[in-house]
Parts: C-alpha cells; structure tokens; sequence
C-alpha cells in the first residue's frame, strides 16, 4: 500500500496528446492534507497518512514522503467531464514516467480522488477502493490550515 499510495500522490498528472502542461484551477492550490486513503479496498494507516502532505503550485503537485523526501509531478486536470478527470504522469525516474488515470471531485472543502492501479491505469467510474482485476486508489484530501 505504502508505494503505490506515494506513486500515485506523488504522481503528477499529464496527457500524452496534451504536451503543454497548464496552470491548474485555483481550487487545487496550495498544501493539503490526506484524510483518508484506500487503496485495493484496503484502507491506510490513519497516522502514516497524516505524515503525507502534498501540495498543489502551477501544474505541479509534491509529497513528502519516508520523512523528508519529496517528488514533483506535472498534473493536468479535465474538469468539464462528467466524472471530472485528472491524470497523474510519475517522474521519467519512477515506472518510466507511467501516466495513472483518475477522477476527482470537490465536496464539502475536501478533494477526493480515485486512481486506476492496473497495469494500464484504467480510469475508474466510481470513487471507490478495489481490489481485484482493475485495482483502484481512493484519497481524500482536505486543504491545510
């Protein structure tokens, strides 16, 4: 759970076809904080996820992760489409750039995303954590204070 949930937070979020990245939504920016995270149905450690900040600047997004390391990542965001998607493309350093396909949604101040951990990253259709053949990613995140 602890590295595909640091892959994909710390993942950044890009397009292949779209090879300008673009400023995210001002709802995106800034530090936030993961309340919850699920990933294959299985949920996360409360207290290791509190230790995962990320943060929003730009297209890019950052984790800290194991304490004091971080990694960035480009992300790019379709909100006109129903779920909203976003893309999260990993460093070139990490699964060879490997683009993990998602949706999002705002709700009462908090950010939740789900993210396809299958071998093509297939985007889920559902904000939920699964295990099985299309294994998925849940997170929700509110902004820092």
């Amino acid at each position: 759970m602890r590295y595909c949930l640091m892959l994909v937070v710390a993942a950044a979020v890009s397009v292949a076809a779209e090879p300008e990245a673009k400023k995210l939504p001002e709802s995106f920016q800034g530090k936030w904080d993961i309340v919850s995270a699920s990933e294959r149905g299985q949920p996360g450690d409360p207290d290791k996820i509190k230790k995962h900040p990320v943060t929003f600047a730009g297209d890019q997004m950052e984790i800290i992760y194991e304490g004091d390391k971080t990694m960035k990542h480009t992300v790019t965001v379709r909100p006109d489409k129903q779920p909203a998607e976003i893309d999260l493309a990993l460093p070139k350093d990490v699964a060879n750039g490997k683009v993990l396909r998602g949706i999002y949604k705002f709700e009462d101040g908090q950010l939740t995303v789900a993210v396809g951990l299958d071998k093509d990253s297939t985007r889920p259709a559902k904000f939920e954590s699964a295990g099985g053949e299309k294994p998925t990613l849940l997170m929700t995140l509110k902004k820092s204070k």
